[in-house]
């Protein structure tokens, strides 16, 4: 596989303010927002709680006024809701729709919560992390996106943690959780009419999508460590969120030294090789082996392809 390394990522996610860690100082953030714009990232994701850090405004007038382009995660947590309206401008918003489902009644929840920024002239879209024996949310996420004319719908790949471990593992989706889904698509499908809908993982977007359509976040294969890029609560710059693997921080170094070090450069050595495990596929030339950070961290067979993939494809 060849692909052109660049020399910055395009679009990074960044844990802001995560519950239970310890978080950077205003300075610190500051300096880490100066740092991308000199690395010239077009887009940022603000994850976990970004709204509850003090200095998220002060952040936000850095990086918009030299362009970049900052979406915001929601949660459940009401004071999330209470800064968002003191911000000075509007950003486009995900809500993340798993805060909401671990709650009784969580999709009446949800439905009232997207209500609610409506009411206060936010349109946001919806963000789900598809986790083990719960595929079936699918259809009446589905159904929510047509009802409430959501503009957008995200399916990224699970994330792994700093603190990660075996439970956290648990949650990761497996071959059966594809295979109970195309079950239940012979019986019911899923369709959206307005609902722009993105989706991670290519096996999961294969049964979505049979004939096409859609979209996918990454073209190409594996995208960690180059037009991707993921920063921890503590400003690590990780590949991305599914490949935990510090390569700096960005406290002590600027973006372009870190994305141009040999850690970063040993992450896109083994991403372009062929896994083992995928030798004979026919499609190994669409998929390059997957989501390779999942697999390198999370599979316990010692195999190197995507979680969701079953085996080559003769």
């Amino acid at each position: 596989m060849a692909l052109d390394n660049l020399d910055a990522p395009l679009r990074i996610t960044w844990d802001l303010c995560p519950s239970g860690q310890g978080k950077l100082s205003n300075a610190e953030l500051l300096k880490v927002s100066e740092r991308l714009l000199d690395a010239g990232i077009f887009y940022l994701l603000l994850d976990e709680q970004p709204l509850l850090h003090q200095g998220l405004p002060d952040v936000l007038k850095q990086l918009s006024a030299e362009g970049c382009q900052v979406s915001l995660i929601l949660g459940d947590n009401p004071a999330e809701l209470a800064q968002l309206r003191q911000l000075e401008r509007r950003y486009p918003l995900f809500v993340d729709a798993s805060r909401w489902l671990e709650k009784p009644a969580g999709f009446e929840g949800l439905e009232s919560f997207f209500e609610r920024l409506r009411a206060q002239g936010d349109n946001p879209s919806l963000l789900w992390i598809p986790v083990a024996g719960q595929l079936q949310n699918l259809f009446p996420l589905f159904e929510l996106c047509k009802r409430l004319n959501i503009p957008r719908f995200k399916l990224p790949n699970h994330k792994i943690t700093v603190n990660s471990g075996a439970v956290e593992t648990t949650k990761l989706l497996q071959t059966n959780d594809l295979e109970m889904l195309a079950k239940q698509l012979e019986r019911q499908s899923l369709k959206l009419s307005k609902t722009a809908l993105e989706v991670h993982d290519l096996f999961l977007w294969e049964l979505i999508f049979p004939q096409g359509g859609g979209e996918r976040s990454e073209y190409g294969g594996c995208q960690a460590g180059n037009s991707l890029g993921h920063i921890a609560a503590n400003a690590d710059l990780w590949p991305c969120s599914s490949w935990p693997q510090p390569l700096g921080n960005l406290l002590l170094q600027d973006l372009i030294s870190i994305w141009d070090s040999v850690a970063r450069h040993q992450v896109r050595s083994e991403v372009v090789s062929e896994p083992e495990d995928c030798a004979g596929c026919r499609d190994f030339k669409i998929c390059f082996g997957g989501c390779r950070g999942l697999a390198r961290s999370c599979r316990q067979d010692d195999a190197r392809r995507d979680l969701l993939c079953s085996g080559p494809r003769k």
